[in-house]
């Protein structure tokens, strides 16, 4: 059985995080949701819903402290535990 791992990297001031989702979509809500526990709508206004728009006022306030990146996908084979690599899902 072959397995498709989301994943991407939030670049921190003090460290970095990786985040894992079994969807596209469901990584882009953890991102969100990232996005959501630092967001102060007191002092960067409500946050927006559209995703671009969302993420480039993400990065105009956290400038080049934060971000998010290395968005990519990894297929596993969950038999073998192996990375697989030129594979159909």
């Amino acid at each position: 059985m072959k397995i498709k791992v989301w994943h991407c990297y939030w670049y921190g001031p003090y460290d970095t995080i990786i985040l894992l989702a079994e969807t596209h979509e469901a990584l882009r809500a953890k991102v969100r949701e990232a996005i959501a526990a630092g967001w102060y709508p007191e002092d960067q206004g409500p946050m927006p819903e559209d995703w671009d728009e969302m993420m480039e006022r993400y990065q105009a306030e956290s400038g080049d402290t934060c971000y998010f990146g290395d968005w990519n996908y990894t297929v596993i084979d969950a038999v073998l535990c192996d990375l697989v690599s030129d594979v159909e899902l």
